[in-house]
């Protein structure tokens, strides 16, 4: 389930976020994993989860993905995420 939501995501462009996108990605309607899977969408525990992880995003002030944070002694650092390789950069300059 997790991959089949990634995939949407990332391969699709579809919003996780939407329950169309979910259900659309859940397992076959005649298996009894649907019918779990639908209760447990629709469920005010799940809900609750939602949004308890929603504040601790909000509190923790991510507001893209994929980001990092990094809590030390009750505070909050955003680490910047860096898709160019430093490393290699270092590396091909010293042997030229």
């Amino acid at each position: 389930m997790i991959r089949a939501i990634q995939s949407a995501y990332y391969q699709k462009v579809m919003n996780p976020l939407l329950a169309e996108t979910l259900y659309s990605n859940a397992p076959a309607k005649s298996d009894w994993k649907y019918k779990h899977f639908s209760a447990d969408l629709t469920s005010s525990v799940i809900e609750q989860e939602l949004q308890h992880e929603i504040q601790l995003e909000w509190g923790l002030e991510v507001y893209s993905y994929p980001s990092l944070q990094l809590v030390h002694n009750d505070t909050v650092f955003s680490i910047a995420v860096n898709y160019q390789c430093s490393i290699r950069s270092t590396i091909i300059s010293r042997n030229v």
